[in-house]
């Protein structure tokens, strides 16, 4: 089963272009582990509720210390690599400009499920006062392919791209002819 990810589009108000649009993504809520484990159950899973929130809890807990630890970990949604940001001076760790991050990247089962998605654009959102909008639906629905709209934009014609106001970026048109 394909997976449909809805999306506005929204005229791009850092061109001069009236034709550039970028797409939102029309939020369907907010879920946790719970309900994720909810979902899972009723899929038909044979395992107690509170067990597999545990089991769950516990990967999520020894997946942050090994992380942590230098551990480079693959949870299979997603890769974790830890990292130290910022400069340091005199050799010395300043918790004020020293930080302890991760990277985060697809894991083989969020890069499957990319693949297996398809965006259906729902409508187009026209500004009418300064951070409002209003809903103009389009006349149809369009589902497009992910790597059909990637590939879309990779082939600009010369034109196109000549075309694109610099939006306060001095080297825009020379970074998109190379």
């Amino acid at each position: 089963m394909k997976n449909v990810l809805k999306a506005w589009l929204i005229k791009n108000r850092l061109t001069k272009n009236s034709t550039e649009l970028y797409a939102q993504v029309s939020s369907e809520g907010k879920v946790g582990v719970t309900e994720i484990v909810d979902e899972i159950m009723k899929d038909g899973l044979d395992i107690n509720r509170e067990q597999v929130l545990d089991i769950i809890n516990r990967f999520n807990q020894k997946s942050a210390e090994m992380v942590v630890t230098g551990h480079n970990v693959n949870t299979g949604l997603v890769r974790m690599r830890p990292i130290i940001k910022g400069s340091f001076y005199n050799h010395d760790w300043n918790p004020n400009i020293n930080w302890i991050d991760v990277t985060l990247m697809h894991g083989s089962v969020l890069s499957a499920a990319i693949s297996n998605t398809t965006v259906q654009i729902i409508g187009e959102q026209v500004g009418v006062a300064e951070g409002a909008f209003v809903s103009e639906p389009t006349s149809q629905l369009i589902a497009r392919d992910l790597h059909a709209n990637v590939t879309r934009t990779m082939e600009k014609s010369e034109n196109e791209i000549d075309n694109i106001p610099a939006c306060g970026i001095a080297f825009r048109q020379w970074l998109f002819k190379s």
